[in-house]
Protein backbone atom coordinates (compact mmCIF):
# COMPACT_ATOMS: atom_id res chain seq x y z
CA UNK A 1 0.00 0.00 0.00
CA UNK A 2 1.20 3.49 -0.86
CA UNK A 3 1.98 5.36 2.37
CA UNK A 4 0.55 8.54 0.84
CA UNK A 5 -2.91 7.01 1.23
CA UNK A 6 -2.50 7.14 5.00
CA UNK A 7 -1.94 10.89 5.03
CA UNK A 8 -4.46 11.85 2.35
CA UNK A 9 -7.22 13.73 4.15
CA UNK A 10 -9.54 13.36 1.13
CA UNK A 11 -9.50 9.57 1.35
CA UNK A 12 -12.47 7.87 3.01
CA UNK A 13 -11.84 4.46 4.53
CA UNK A 14 -14.54 1.78 4.65
CA UNK A 15 -13.43 -0.93 7.06
CA UNK A 16 -15.02 -4.35 7.40
CA UNK A 17 -15.48 -5.75 10.91
CA UNK A 18 -15.39 -9.54 11.26
CA UNK A 19 -12.03 -11.19 10.52
CA UNK A 20 -10.67 -7.74 9.68
CA UNK A 21 -10.42 -5.76 12.93
CA UNK A 22 -9.68 -8.99 14.76
CA UNK A 23 -7.64 -11.99 13.68
CA UNK A 24 -9.28 -14.80 11.76
CA UNK A 25 -7.90 -17.46 14.11
CA UNK A 26 -9.74 -15.97 17.08
CA UNK A 27 -12.38 -18.72 16.88
CA UNK A 28 -15.26 -16.25 16.91
CA UNK A 29 -16.62 -17.30 13.53
CA UNK A 30 -16.73 -20.95 14.60
CA UNK A 31 -19.01 -20.00 17.49
CA UNK A 32 -21.14 -17.90 15.16
CA UNK A 33 -21.45 -20.89 12.82
CA UNK A 34 -22.60 -23.04 15.74
CA UNK A 35 -25.25 -20.49 16.67
CA UNK A 36 -26.42 -20.36 13.05
CA UNK A 37 -26.76 -24.14 13.18
CA UNK A 38 -28.91 -23.91 16.32
CA UNK A 39 -31.22 -21.38 14.69
CA UNK A 40 -31.49 -23.30 11.43
CA UNK A 41 -32.14 -26.49 13.40
CA UNK A 42 -34.99 -24.76 15.24
CA UNK A 43 -36.53 -23.23 12.09
CA UNK A 44 -36.11 -26.28 9.86
CA UNK A 45 -37.00 -28.91 12.47
CA UNK A 46 -33.79 -30.83 11.83
CA UNK A 47 -30.88 -31.99 13.99
CA UNK A 48 -27.66 -30.00 14.38
CA UNK A 49 -25.69 -32.16 11.96
CA UNK A 50 -28.27 -31.57 9.22
CA UNK A 51 -28.37 -27.87 10.11
CA UNK A 52 -24.60 -27.64 9.74
CA UNK A 53 -24.74 -29.25 6.33
CA UNK A 54 -27.54 -26.89 5.32
CA UNK A 55 -25.55 -23.87 6.53
CA UNK A 56 -22.56 -24.93 4.43
CA UNK A 57 -24.80 -25.43 1.39
CA UNK A 58 -26.43 -22.02 1.85
CA UNK A 59 -23.06 -20.32 2.07
CA UNK A 60 -21.74 -22.20 -0.94
CA UNK A 61 -24.74 -21.31 -3.07
CA UNK A 62 -25.27 -17.70 -1.96
CA UNK A 63 -21.91 -16.61 -0.45
CA UNK A 64 -23.91 -15.51 2.59
CA UNK A 65 -25.83 -17.76 4.97
CA UNK A 66 -28.45 -15.12 5.84
CA UNK A 67 -29.23 -14.42 2.19
CA UNK A 68 -29.45 -18.16 1.58
CA UNK A 69 -31.83 -18.66 4.49
CA UNK A 70 -34.07 -15.92 3.08
CA UNK A 71 -34.00 -17.20 -0.48
CA UNK A 72 -34.66 -20.78 0.58
CA UNK A 73 -37.51 -19.53 2.81
CA UNK A 74 -36.00 -20.96 5.97
CA UNK A 75 -36.74 -17.56 7.51
CA UNK A 76 -39.00 -14.70 6.51
CA UNK A 77 -37.73 -11.17 5.85
CA UNK A 78 -39.23 -9.95 9.11
CA UNK A 79 -37.33 -12.66 11.00
CA UNK A 80 -33.90 -11.69 9.66
CA UNK A 81 -32.97 -9.27 12.43
CA UNK A 82 -34.06 -11.76 15.09
CA UNK A 83 -31.90 -14.41 13.39
CA UNK A 84 -28.86 -12.13 13.24
CA UNK A 85 -29.35 -10.95 16.82
CA UNK A 86 -29.44 -14.54 18.11
CA UNK A 87 -26.34 -15.46 16.12
CA UNK A 88 -24.24 -12.49 17.25
CA UNK A 89 -25.42 -11.70 20.77
CA UNK A 90 -22.99 -13.51 23.09
CA UNK A 91 -19.93 -12.68 25.18
CA UNK A 92 -16.79 -13.19 23.09
CA UNK A 93 -14.51 -10.83 25.03
CA UNK A 94 -12.29 -13.68 26.24
CA UNK A 95 -11.51 -15.09 22.78
CA UNK A 96 -11.27 -12.15 20.39
CA UNK A 97 -7.73 -11.31 19.26
CA UNK A 98 -7.32 -7.77 17.90
CA UNK A 99 -5.60 -7.17 14.58
CA UNK A 100 -3.21 -4.68 16.13
CA UNK A 101 -1.30 -4.12 12.90
CA UNK A 102 -4.41 -2.74 11.22
CA UNK A 103 -5.71 -0.95 14.31
CA UNK A 104 -2.40 0.87 14.79
CA UNK A 105 -2.42 1.99 11.16
CA UNK A 106 -5.98 3.28 11.48
CA UNK A 107 -4.80 5.46 14.36
CA UNK A 108 -2.56 7.44 12.00
CA UNK A 109 -4.90 7.57 8.98
CA UNK A 110 -5.86 11.19 8.23
CA UNK A 111 -9.02 10.55 6.21
CA UNK A 112 -12.42 9.72 7.64
CA UNK A 113 -13.01 6.10 8.64
CA UNK A 114 -16.26 4.14 8.75
CA UNK A 115 -17.16 0.62 9.78
CA UNK A 116 -18.74 -1.02 6.72
CA UNK A 117 -20.16 -4.34 7.84
CA UNK A 118 -22.79 -6.95 6.97
CA UNK A 119 -23.42 -7.34 10.70
CA UNK A 120 -26.04 -5.68 12.88
CA UNK A 121 -25.18 -2.66 15.04
CA UNK A 122 -25.41 -4.69 18.25
CA UNK A 123 -22.57 -6.96 17.13
CA UNK A 124 -20.51 -4.10 15.73
CA UNK A 125 -20.73 -2.17 19.00
CA UNK A 126 -19.79 -5.27 21.00
CA UNK A 127 -16.70 -5.87 18.86
CA UNK A 128 -15.59 -2.22 18.90
CA UNK A 129 -16.05 -1.98 22.66
CA UNK A 130 -14.11 -5.20 23.20
CA UNK A 131 -11.26 -3.88 21.03
CA UNK A 132 -11.48 -0.36 22.51
CA UNK A 133 -11.65 0.83 18.91
CA UNK A 134 -14.92 2.79 18.70
CA UNK A 135 -13.04 6.09 18.95
CA UNK A 136 -11.17 5.33 15.70
CA UNK A 137 -14.27 5.64 13.52
CA UNK A 138 -16.35 8.54 12.30
CA UNK A 139 -19.45 6.43 11.75
CA UNK A 140 -20.92 2.97 11.31
CA UNK A 141 -22.74 1.43 8.36
CA UNK A 142 -24.43 -1.85 9.29
CA UNK A 143 -26.76 -4.20 7.46
CA UNK A 144 -29.77 -2.09 8.44
CA UNK A 145 -28.09 0.94 6.83
CA UNK A 146 -27.80 -1.17 3.67
CA UNK A 147 -31.54 -2.07 3.75
CA UNK A 148 -30.43 -5.68 4.29
CA UNK A 149 -28.49 -5.75 1.01
CA UNK A 150 -25.36 -7.72 1.85
CA UNK A 151 -21.89 -7.19 0.43
CA UNK A 152 -20.73 -8.16 -2.20
CA UNK A 153 -23.88 -6.61 -3.69
CA UNK A 154 -22.97 -3.23 -5.15
CA UNK A 155 -25.88 -1.52 -3.39
CA UNK A 156 -24.06 -0.77 -0.08
CA UNK A 157 -21.16 0.88 -1.91
CA UNK A 158 -23.37 2.91 -4.24
CA UNK A 159 -25.61 3.97 -1.35
CA UNK A 160 -22.63 5.18 0.69
CA UNK A 161 -21.23 7.19 -2.23
CA UNK A 162 -24.63 8.76 -2.95
CA UNK A 163 -25.42 9.63 0.67
CA UNK A 164 -22.00 11.17 1.27
CA UNK A 165 -21.39 12.65 -2.21
CA UNK A 166 -18.08 10.82 -2.44
CA UNK A 167 -16.43 9.68 -5.65
CA UNK A 168 -15.26 6.09 -5.98
CA UNK A 169 -11.64 7.18 -6.46
CA UNK A 170 -11.56 8.67 -2.95
CA UNK A 171 -12.66 5.47 -1.19
CA UNK A 172 -10.33 2.89 0.33
CA UNK A 173 -12.09 -0.36 1.19
CA UNK A 174 -10.58 -2.97 3.54
CA UNK A 175 -12.20 -6.40 3.80
CA UNK A 176 -11.08 -10.00 4.34
CA UNK A 177 -13.42 -11.54 1.74
CA UNK A 178 -12.28 -11.75 -1.88
CA UNK A 179 -15.77 -11.50 -3.36
CA UNK A 180 -16.35 -8.25 -1.47
CA UNK A 181 -13.00 -6.89 -2.65
CA UNK A 182 -13.80 -7.82 -6.26
CA UNK A 183 -17.17 -6.08 -6.03
CA UNK A 184 -15.54 -2.91 -4.70
CA UNK A 185 -12.84 -2.95 -7.39
CA UNK A 186 -15.45 -3.39 -10.12
CA UNK A 187 -16.92 -0.06 -8.98
CA UNK A 188 -13.54 1.66 -9.12
CA UNK A 189 -12.77 1.63 -5.39
CA UNK A 190 -9.29 0.94 -4.10
CA UNK A 191 -9.73 -2.31 -2.20
CA UNK A 192 -7.27 -4.14 0.07
CA UNK A 193 -7.14 -7.26 2.18
CA UNK A 194 -6.19 -6.42 5.80
CA UNK A 195 -2.77 -8.03 5.35
CA UNK A 196 -2.07 -5.59 2.50
CA UNK A 197 -2.57 -2.54 4.75
CA UNK A 198 0.94 -2.03 6.05
CA UNK A 199 3.44 0.73 6.72
CA UNK A 200 6.17 -1.12 4.81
Amino acid sequence: MNKDLLTDEKSVWLIDLDNTLYKQDAGLMEIIDQRIDYYISYKSRCDLKEAGMLREKLFSNYQNTFIGALNEKIILQQELYEFMKFVHNFDFSSIIVPNNDLLNILKVVKGKKYIFSNSIRLHIDNVLNTLNAACLFDGIYDIVSFSYKFKPDSYPFLLFMKQNTIEHKDIIFVDDTETNLCSARSLGLRAFHPREVTLN
